[in-house]
C-alpha cells in the first residue's frame, strides 16, 4: 500500500489539487453560481419606505423573481420572451424612469392602450371606476419614532386580484381628480398601495405623470 501510494504520487502528484485550491475552487463555483442566480433567477430587495404599505411594510426583505417576464440577455436590457409583460395588479420592482439608479417597487394599475384618471387614489380605467370596499381603519409608523399615520383600509378588485390599499384621512373625500393619462406601448403605469403617500406614475416629469417602459 505504501509502494502504491509512492507510486500515485509520483506519477500523479502534479495533477493534483492542495487543500488551498480546492477551497479556492469551491469558493470561485459558489460565487459564480450566486452571480447567476442574481443576474437572471432571483434578488433580494429591502423595502426603503411607505408608499407600499399595508402590503409591504418598511424594512421589510423580499425576493424578487426575474423570470416572471421572461429572462434579461446578458449585459442588454433586452428580454428573450418578451411575450411576457407586466400585467394589471402584478407587483413590479423596476428602474425608475427618471433615474435609472434607483429601484422602485408599486403595482401596476394600466397597460399598453388603456385610459387612466385617478380620484382620490382610485383608479378609473378607460371610465369604469375600479371596485373597491372599506374594510377599517389602520393605524402605522413609517419608522419607530415616526408620528403615528391613521388611515382608511380597502380592499380593490382588479382583474382576477385583491388586494389591500390605504388612504390618509386627511386626503379623503376631497374629490381631487388626476388625469386622464394615456398609456404608450411597452409601458405600465404604477400605483402604489399607500395612494396618498407613493411616489409613482401620477408624480412623475414634474408632476406630468410617466409610465414604466417594459425596459426598466
Amino acid at each position: 500500500l505504501a509502494q502504491a501510494e509512492d507510486e500515485v504520487e509520483n506519477k500523479l502528484g502534479r495533477w493534483r489539487k492542495g487543500e488551498l485550491r480546492e477551497y479556492a475552487e469551491s469558493i470561485g463555483v459558489a460565487i459564480g453560481v450566486a452571480i447567476l442566480l442574481r443576474m437572471f433567477v432571483v434578488e433580494a430587495f429591502k423595502i426603503p419606505s411607505g408608499s407600499m404599505i399595508p402590503t409591504l411594510q418598511v424594512g421589510d426583505h423580499i425576493f424578487v423573481n426575474k423570470m416572471s417576464f421572461g429572462p434579461l440577455i446578458p449585459w442588454t436590457t433586452k428580454r428573450m420572451l418578451p411575450q411576457l409583460p407586466p400585467k394589471r395588479a402584478d407587483v413590479i420592482v423596476f428602474e425608475f424612469p427618471e433615474n435609472r439608479e434607483q429601484d422602485f417597487i408599486k403595482r401596476v394599475i394600466a397597460v399598453p392602450g388603456d385610459r387612466l384618471e385617478v380620484k382620490d387614489g382610485h383608479p378609473i380605467l378607460n371610465g369604469w371606476k375600479v371596485p373597491f370596499c372599506n374594510v377599517g381603519t389602520f393605524t402605522y409608523r413609517e419608522t419607530s419614532n415616526a408620528p403615528p399615520h391613521r388611515a382608511e383600509l380597502d380592499v380593490e378588485f382588479l382583474e382576477d386580484r385583491s388586494y389591500l390599499t390605504l388612504y390618509e384621512r386627511s386626503y379623503a373625500g376631497g374629490g381631487e381628480m388626476q388625469g386622464p393619462y394615456f398609456v404608450k406601448p411597452e409601458e405600465v403605469w404604477v400605483l402604489g398601495d399607500n395612494r396618498n403617500n407613493s411616489h409613482d406614475s401620477r408624480g412623475w416629469y414634474e408632476g406630468r405623470g410617466g409610465g414604466v417602459p417594459f425596459q426598466n
